[in-house]
């Protein structure tokens, strides 16, 4: 029989545990940065033809739905039951690999078509996280539909990209 004292030691462990993943979760969106920053002011990036739309306009947008999205996760660690927040956590760390997996492929492969395609991966995964978390959820599934949309938009930017520069998808 499980005392009280062993469940509040459980309960301990599983917050620990989730503070760390969450730091971790935090601690990939700077990898990510450490890939995208330089890759976007590379000579072949430079070199791409650009629609004709301000991208400080997307990062922007960007920047509010990966904060949307990371105060949504942490709610869902505070309101979900520990093992599904916690495994709702693992998601967000398979979507931060494959993010950064996907700025790897575009902005220091330089491989566009391959980034197209991962880029369609980024959004369909983000679609059935959005759709898992709101069954557990339906008010905190909310804060990623911002990030969602982004992930929509970076498919339809992706392909623009590839069919202003001519590659074959």
């Amino acid at each position: 029989m499980w005392s009280t004292t062993k469940l509040i030691m459980v309960s301990q462990t599983l917050s620990s545990t989730a503070a760390l993943l969450f730091t971790f979760n935090i601690m990939l969106l700077l990898v990510f940065f450490v890939s995208y920053l330089p890759g976007i002011n590379s000579a072949w990036y430079n070199s791409l033809k650009m629609p004709n739309f301000d991208p400080w306009i997307a990062r922007g947008l960007w920047l509010v739905a990966a904060f949307l999205s990371y105060v949504g996760l942490y709610l869902i660690l505070l309101r979900v039951p520990t093992n599904k927040g916690l495994l709702i956590n693992d998601f967000y760390l398979i979507g931060g690999f494959l993010t950064i997996i996907w700025s790897v492929a575009f902005l220091q492969l330089q491989d566009l078509r391959l980034a197209v395609w991962l880029s369609l991966l980024l959004f369909l995964y983000q679609l059935w996280l959005l759709t898992y978390i709101f069954w557990l959820s339906p008010f905190l599934s909310l804060f990623l539909v911002p990030l969602v949309i982004m992930y929509f938009y970076l498919v339809y930017s992706m392909i623009d990209l590839a069919l202003l520069n001519q590659v074959p998808l």
